[in-house]
């Protein structure tokens, strides 16, 4: 069996537990637990899925996980993210031009003629796909948080899903449940 994950830039950031953009170092805290990221990836790769919509791509963990996966199966990733100039990473550090942070890693990755980046609201783009008549066998919903967003996320990757897929939600458990003031995702489950 192979390893995974195997790609090294994606190992490099898991060891270190940290990314370096614009002169600072910013933890992957805010991502998707690595833990649970191999668990997509090893699924895809069982299933021999070859096709995958993530929404939310922050600053690309789980993209690299997910690409890694679909490329060795010979697949592709759409990934959606509304892409704000600024976001507050931790109450000392603002990160500026997160997109580029996800970029540069898929493109040292060699996954850049698997992953393809989409810039917009998830409910737009989706809806998007859904004209366009595509179709996945994995889809990971880590994008807003809200409910009434999450609920739209959901109700078009249902839409966009091959029989037998598999569609991931992110941010669910009682300790999530409780940020949330209208229940986010945690509600729409």
């Amino acid at each position: 069996t192979r390893a995974y994950p195997a790609n090294p830039v994606l190992l490099s950031l898991l060891e270190q537990g940290s990314f370096e953009h614009q002169g600072q170092r910013f933890g992957i805290n805010y991502s998707t637990p690595p833990a649970i990221c191999k668990q997509y990836g090893e699924l895809i790769l069982q299933r021999g899925f070859k096709s995958g919509v993530e929404i939310g791509t922050l600053f690309g963990l789980s993209t690299l996980h997910l690409g890694e996966a679909l490329q060795h199966n010979g697949g592709q990733l759409d990934t959606i993210d509304i892409r704000y100039e600024k976001r507050e990473w931790s109450k000392r550090l603002t990160i500026k031009n997160v997109r580029e942070v996800a970029e540069r890693p898929v493109n040292a990755s060699r996954l850049g003629d698997v992953v393809k980046f989409h810039v917009g609201h998830s409910n737009e783009v989706l809806t998007n796909f859904i004209r366009e008549g595509k179709s996945y066998d994995f889809a990971l919903i880590d994008g807003s948080h809200l409910f009434p967003i999450a609920m739209l996320d959901f109700i078009c990757v249902d839409r966009l899903m091959k029989e037998g897929g598999v569609i991931a939600l992110d941010d669910i458990g009682e300790g999530l449940a409780r940020r949330y003031p209208d229940g986010g995702p945690n509600r729409m489950l």
